[in-house]
């Protein structure tokens, strides 16, 4: 069995005046999804081969515009 793996996380705050741009995630490709996953290990143990995709977290914080992430759209 194949799993695609990844995450997008961010909790917008329309009330903060302060817009997130692409300086405020954490953005990582390939393996290095595996090591930020809790569930990497359990897949592992299961026999189920990893895809991994795209990690892109940033705290709370204002709205993400469009042209702020340019990777991700």
């Amino acid at each position: 069995m194949k799993i695609v793996t990844g995450c997008l996380y961010h909790e917008t705050n329309t009330f903060n005046p302060f817009p997130t741009t692409v300086d405020d995630f954490v953005l990582v490709e390939g393996k290095e999804v595996e090591e930020r996953l809790a569930s990497t290990e359990v897949f592992e143990k299961n026999g189920v081969e990893i895809i991994p995709s795209i990690y892109a977290t940033a705290l709370s914080s204002g709205i993400v515009k469009k042209r702020s992430i340019p990777a991700l759209c």
